[in-house]
């Protein structure tokens, strides 16, 4: 997936957004086509960078001022992809 038709998915998907202790938020599987979905996951994890979230590794794809995540379950058992607004101080981190 090149980085313009990952900016379609992004600007026309419905992100939710969480409760939880960090704020960000989500799609998920069903909300978007399947095909773009899963081509959105494989990008991640091939041009994202491995960083530690409590004490676990996770993938990151910077983008545009945020960050973009799975919880690392095989690409069939993926049904989340994250995002976060990308905190001043990571912003060297965007590209």
């Amino acid at each position: 997936m090149r980085d313009g038709h990952a900016r379609s998915l992004i600007k026309m998907s419905r992100w939710k957004e969480t409760n939880h202790v960090s704020p960000h938020s989500y799609i998920r599987r069903w909300d978007v086509p399947k095909r773009d979905f899963e081509a959105f996951v494989i990008k991640i994890r091939n041009e994202g960078v491995v960083e530690y979230f409590g004490g676990r590794p996770y993938t990151y794809l910077y983008l545009d001022g945020y960050k973009y995540w799975t919880m690392g379950a095989p690409l069939e058992e993926t049904i989340i992809i994250n995002r976060a607004v990308v905190p001043p101080k990571e912003e060297s981190q965007d590209g």
